[in-house]
């Protein structure tokens, strides 16, 4: 791509900037901003160009976030943008047919259609492979059933990437589903606290027919699938935080000159300034773990450590500051018409969704393991290798 990173940044900034209020009504509403999604559209956020190749894609995506989410201060828009382009257009293309390329790629890429995944089921909890959802073999096509809860863009969604449990091998198999089929019924939107810009809701399979054109590879590669998808989505999370982030700073330091106690600006007192850096080294902090994360994934480098460290650790410093620019805002944030109220409650769904805290840490413990053990095995050649039991990250 010809673009450096300062220039995609910039661009989505600026493009941002005008839809402010178009995202401020959809949070209200719980809807999905559709001017601004047909407008990313437009600015090639989900072009086909670089879809074969995610190492490009991602490089491309990563600053767009970072500059739009930085404009509308909202974290929710992101959460869609990522299941779209993220996690299901590049399965798609690389498993799909070319008659399923043929029949949804073009409303997908054109911002007229929208596309979920959908893996988490409501008792499944962190253990995403604990899948009740089954798909049965039935004379060369397919039947599927069950319950998919909590997915992110299902209330809009025309196309759903599922994954199910394939009943003769128990491995998790992938489809696509048109959500006007036959059988399939999706449910009244949840109302979730924050992200209140991303649609979500849940879908309901009963005796879905699948016909066999509509399996993205087959049951062999279906963990593979998925871990690649959210690698994928962890790779891209902190970019819209580490925007939302930067937007928080500079309100902050605006405040903090602006606002008066006895005459005197409240930004010469200490305890405010250690307030704002603070927010300042969660912001550099994480965009150091972003960058070093993005980059080895970019260079085919093993990234699954770095991901989960930079979203982890993402996560948890938008919510220390998006809660620490809420107090030296004082009252004067703590309204519901403030978007630094909804960004603590962004903050807290962004360390829900892509997997929890818990489910990073056993990621990062299980390759920190097999990392030193390789590292004893040169030195000592009777240790045992170490099996990474590495468990997926669920997106919604």
């Amino acid at each position: 791509m010809n673009l450096g990173y300062r220039e995609i940044r910039d661009r989505f900034y600026s493009l941002g900037n005008d839809f402010r209020n178009d995202v401020s009504t959809s949070r209200l509403s719980g809807r999905l901003p559709k001017n601004l999604w047909l407008e990313l559209c437009k600015a090639g956020l989900f072009s086909d160009e670089d879809l074969t190749n995610n190492y490009e894609r991602i490089h491309f995506v990563a600053p767009a976030l970072e500059g739009l989410c930085h404009a509308i201060q909202d974290g929710g828009v992101a959460i869609s943008i990522i299941s779209q382009v993220g996690l299901s257009l590049p399965a798609l293309k690389e498993h799909g047919t070319s008659d399923i390329h043929k029949e949804c790629l073009d409303g997908l890429l054109s911002g007229s259609e929208i596309i979920a995944f959908a893996i988490t089921e409501k008792q499944g909890g962190s253990d995403a492979y604990a899948l009740q959802t089954t798909i049965y073999d039935d004379g060369g096509d397919y039947i599927l059933r069950g319950h998919k809860w909590n997915i992110t863009n299902i209330p809009e969604a025309d196309w759903v990437i599922v994954v199910a449990r394939h009943f003769n091998s128990n491995n998790p198999l992938i489809v696509l589903v048109n959500t006007a089929w036959s059988g399939v019924e999706v449910t009244s939107p949840h109302s979730p606290v924050g992200m209140r810009s991303s649609p979500i809701g849940s879908i309901k399979f009963s005796d879905v027919f699948i016909p066999k054109e509509a399996i993205l590879g087959h049951p062999a590669q279906g963990k593979s699938i998925v871990r690649k998808a959210f690698l994928r989505e962890r790779i891209l999370t902190p970019f819209p935080i580490i925007g939302c982030m930067a937007g928080l700073c500079e309100r902050a330091v605006l405040y903090s000159c602006q606002r008066r106690i006895s005459g005197t600006p409240i930004r010469k007192h200490q305890y405010i300034q250690k307030r704002i850096t603070d927010v300042k080294i969660n912001l550099e902090s994480t965009r150091v773990l972003a960058y070093d994360a993005l980059t080895k994934y970019i260079d085919g480098a093993e990234s699954s450590l770095n991901s989960s460290v930079a979203k982890l650790y993402a996560a948890n410093a938008f919510l220390n500051a998006s809660a620490t620019v809420m107090k030296i805002f004082g009252s004067h944030g703590y309204q519901v018409d403030d978007e630094i109220g909804h960004m603590v409650m962004d903050a807290v769904g962004a360390s829900i969704a892509g997997g929890t805290e818990e489910v990073h840490r056993k990621v990062i413990f299980q390759q920190l393991l097999a990392d030193t053990m390789r590292q004893e095995r040169k030195h000592k050649a009777s240790l045992p290798p170490v099996t990474l039991d590495v468990p997926p990250c669920p997106v919604n």
